[in-house]
């Protein structure tokens, strides 16, 4: 509930200096983040134009006095992603990598290769989450369900497209995104591997109790979790999304065209469609 109230605060924030065309006090930020009963966090508030605003309020760690500011970076987790799609997305209008191809004509993946269904993957099914496996395997890697026939959120097809990405380009993830997303988009402050530059300014991660835990400091890149990031750079990641920036205009339409419908299984097998502006 504690979540679900900070979403709902945040948004009702948001629109409230877009409508105000001001910052909020500091008093305000404090009642929120005490209503939501966490230690700070990082706000920032866009238009399709960019960053509007951005404000950090509370404290990087209970129990310190360090505050959190704009530039305090925070662990993006599952928001890691979207920024890998949008990565994958470009180096496809580049024509590096085809969307509907299957993946092990790329690169075979042997932790799957024990059923003939890994043949059907493509990263636009890793992509909508329709590959079939699950988000984290125990043990040995197996489907849950046929690839392309529905929707089932999964972190295991997003390290095996990354797999794909970095050998058929040679380069390793984090590189790819400094020069594809995060200096295109001005976002110093996000990287997937942990950066000396973040030590001075970083937010502790915190359990349910709000007690401090281990920050993971990743010296290898992951795309389903391991990015960090703060709210003025992920919102300038938004606002491109948004705008279709960088992308081929095909492409960003397609970026936003429903593939699935999550917990509803389809009965009709997902058929691929092509980035293109046709129905």
């Amino acid at each position: 509930m504690k979540t679900k109230l900070l979403v709902f605060l945040l948004s009702f924030l948001s629109q409230l200096v877009l409508a105000r065309k001001a910052t909020l006090p500091d008093s305000d930020l404090t009642t929120l983040i005490d209503s939501a009963g966490i230690p700070g966090l990082s706000v920032a508030v866009i238009n399709q134009k960019g960053v509007v605003w951005a404000k950090g309020a509370g404290v990087r760690e209970a129990g310190k006095p360090e505050r959190v500011d704009e530039s305090t970076v925070f662990s993006a987790a599952s928001l890691s992603k979207p920024v890998f799609g949008y990565l994958v997305l470009k180096l496809a209008d580049e024509g590096k990598i085809d969307l509907d191809k299957p993946l092990y004509q790329y690169v075979p993946y042997r932790a799957i290769e024990h059923n003939e269904r890994h043949k059907r993957i493509t990263a636009r099914m890793v992509l909508s989450h329709q590959t079939g496996l699950p988000n984290w395997r125990s043990g040995q890697l197996n489907f849950l369900f046929d690839p392309g026939t529905r929707f089932g959120y999964s972190g295991e097809g997003f390290v095996y497209l990354q797999g794909v990405v970095t050998t058929i380009t040679g380069r390793e993830l984090d590189e790819l995104a400094q020069q594809y997303v995060f200096r295109p988009l001005g976002m110093s402050r996000s990287s997937y591997l942990w950066q000396p530059a973040f030590e001075a300014n970083h937010a502790t991660p915190h359990n349910r109790f709000g007690q401090p835990t281990a920050l993971s400091r990743y010296s290898e890149s992951n795309a389903a979790f391991s990015l960090m990031t703060t709210a003025a750079d992920y919102g300038r990641f938004v606002v491109a999304l948004l705008t279709g920036q960088g992308l081929k205009p095909a492409t960003a339409q397609a970026l936003f065209r429903p593939l699935s419908t999550p917990n509803a299984p389809s009965t009709t097998p997902f058929r691929p469609r092509p980035l293109s502006g046709g129905g």
